[in-house]
This record gives structure tokens, C-alpha cells and sequence, in this order.
């Protein structure tokens, strides 16, 4: 795993990986580029991979093998990577994360750096996503739209039942994740995200913000045997910056003690609070392995129809069958 470039012909051919070995080595990786990347780029390299970077997403991942194999090591491990972050905290306001004119701002860690320059001409220089000849990538990337396009990205992720109802209905967030009448997602197009009739993308998907690593963070001094008043206050961060000058959400009782309590509280906050941003199924993966939740359609069954039935090989992703066709020892994962 740790040889990039084949070096004999007994490297080709190598059959699949098993346990957390693609974790190991996505940490290895991960270790190495903090290492070697700079704390900033100037203005002309804006989006390229920091320190803060590969520190931000060392840490998460770190969490996840810790959730596969309880290692409180891994726990403590990242929360190490999460102490290296400098110059980053939340911003003012929730909706400045999701603004196209508030880019790569205080909370942004890394983000995807989408649409066309200020002239409508040629591309990104570094992702050709958006504005090209090629047709509308960025936007179907992203897949958000004020519901107006029709054209390839032009169309909307729907809110499920579960998601609606998480949020109270006095907390600011919600107005700036879900629509009016609570169906879909406006995050990235409810303030100038999108672009030439709801159909190309403009706004940058903030890959990795603060307020994920805060409450990995939570996450990781919880199950870490860390205190659970320090955990809880971590996720009253995310909650202040939230509410804003209004009283929703409240804080959390620091003087709560149940390990069960409180990581239900961290595992409502990133569902509300990252919401729609490409996260969730990961988390779900990652507290499943850990044995916090259980999978099933019971757990699904606020968007579960007979169409939409959660079987257990839905845990893995198939492998793609030319990937099979040509190594014959990368075996397909099972019930695909």
C-alpha cells in the first residue's frame, strides 16, 4: 500500500483491501501532507490544500477508524490534529458559510473552489467545474438550484420528514438550510449561488468548515473518556454561533454525565447543523461501526418507501466491474 509506483510485476494484480488498510494509508498520506503543505497560498493559488487542510481532515479521519476500531488512541490522535488548526474559528453568522460573496472565509478549512471567473470567460483555473463548453458540471455537481433550472444540475435536493422536524423553529438555521415550506435545500443558492437561470453553480461547496471539526472534536474527547462537560461545551459553540442574538438553540446542561445522552445531543447537532452539505451518510457509517446506531429501515422509515428498502450490503459501495475485470483477485463486495 505504501508503494505508489509499481516497481515489480508482482505489485500488479494486488487483491482488494481489508479492514481499516485504505484508512491507514489515507492517514499516512494525510500525516505526510501536513508536513509538507504551507499554513497559506497567495491570492493567485486560492483553494489549494493548506496545513490547516490535511491537519482538519487527518482528524476526521482519525475518527473514523477510531469509531471502526475503538481505539481511544485514534480518538486522542485526532483530537492532536484538531489542536494544529490555526487562524480558524466560527464565523459571526451561520449563513455567511453559505454565501457566494463570503468565500473561503474564517470557518472554511477547504473548499471546493466552483464557478466561472468575473467575466463569464474560459474556467477555473484549477477545477474546470462551471461556466465551459462542455455543458453545466458544476452545477450538477453540486445539484442545488432555486428550483427554476431544468437543465442537467437544474434540479433540487427534497428535506425528509426527519430533517424537517429536527430543527426548532425558532433557530436561525433553518431558513438558511430549507425552503419556505421545508422541501428542499437552499443552502449555496439562497444568497446568489446561483447563476444564468438557477442552472449553473457559482457558489464554492465548503468541503471542510470548523464547525464539522468542532464537533468531531466533541465526538472524540466523548469517547475518548475525556470530560464530558468539555464535550458538551464544544457543541455549545456550534449552538451560540446558531442562535446568534436570539435564544435557539439553547445551550446543552453541562452537568450532564450520560456518555448515551451526550452523544446523542453531538449526533443531532451535526445532523442539523451540517445538513445537506454531503456529510450525513458518512457519519451514519462511522456511528454504525461504532455500534451507536443501528441501521435498518426502522431507522430509515421517515423516507424509506417500498422503493427505498436499506439492506446491509448497502453499507459498501460496489466496486466498479472494470476494476474486477481486470484483477482478478479484487472480489466483488457482497449482493452486488
Amino acid at each position: 500500500m505504501d508503494t505508489i509506483v509499481p516497481r515489480s510485476t508482482s505489485q500488479f494484480n494486488i487483491p482488494g483491501s481489508k479492514g481499516t488498510e485504505l484508512l491507514n494509508q489515507v492517514i499516512k498520506d494525510l500525516t505526510r501532507a501536513a508536513s509538507l503543505l504551507p499554513a497559506s497560498w497567495g491570492a493567485g493559488d486560492l483553494g489549494r490544500a493548506t496545513q490547516n487542510a490535511a491537519n482538519g481532515l487527518l482528524g476526521k479521519v482519525l475518527v473514523f477508524r477510531a469509531a471502526a476500531t475503538k481505539s481511544a488512541a485514534d480518538y486522542q490522535a485526532a483530537i492532536t490534529a484538531f489542536n494544529k488548526l490555526s487562524g480558524v474559528s466560527l464565523t459571526a453568522n451561520f449563513k455567511d458559510n453559505f454565501d457566494v460573496t463570503k468565500e473561503n472565509n474564517v470557518e472554511s478549512i477547504f473548499e471546493f473552489q466552483a464557478g466561472p471567473n468575473i467575466k463569464h470567460e474560459g474556467q477555473n483555473s484549477w477545477l474546470a467545474n462551471d461556466i465551459c463548453d462542455c455543458g453545466v458540471a458544476g452545477s450538477y455537481y453540486q445539484m442545488f438550484s432555486d428550483g427554476a433550472g431544468g437543465y442537467m444540475g437544474g434540479g433540487q435536493y427534497s428535506a425528509t420528514d426527519k430533517i424537517q422536524n429536527s430543527f426548532n423553529p425558532a433557530d436561525p438555521r433553518l431558513a438558511y438550510t430549507l425552503s419556505a415550506d421545508k422541501k428542499y435545500f437552499v443552502k449555496y443558492v439562497r444568497d446568489g449561488g446561483s447563476l444564468d437561470g438557477a442552472v449553473l453553480s457559482l457558489n464554492n461547496n465548503r468541503i471542510l468548515r470548523y464547525a464539522d471539526v468542532l464537533l468531531l472534536r466533541a465526538e472524540a474527547v466523548l469517547q475518548s473518556g475525556g470530560s464530558t462537560s468539555e464535550a458538551i461545551g464544544i457543541v455549545n459553540q456550534v449552538r451560540s454561533r446558531a442562535r446568534g442574538a436570539g435564544t435557539e438553540p439553547a445551550n446543552l446542561s453541562t452537568a450532564e454525565t450520560s456518555k448515551a445522552t451526550i452523544m446523542q445531543w453531538i449526533m443531532d447537532e451535526r445532523f442539523r447543523e451540517l445538513a445537506g452539505e454531503g456529510h450525513r451518510w458518512f457519519d451514519l457509517r462511522r456511528w454504525q461501526m461504532a455500534g451507536y446506531i443501528t441501521l435498518s429501515n426502522s431507522f430509515f422509515s421517515s423516507l424509506a418507501p417500498t422503493d427505498m428498502e436499506f439492506k446491509t450490503n448497502n453499507l459498501l459501495f460496489p466496486i466498479p466491474t472494470n476494476e474486477t475485470e481486470v484483477n482478478p483477485n479484487v472480489e466483488q463486495n457482497p449482493g452486488y
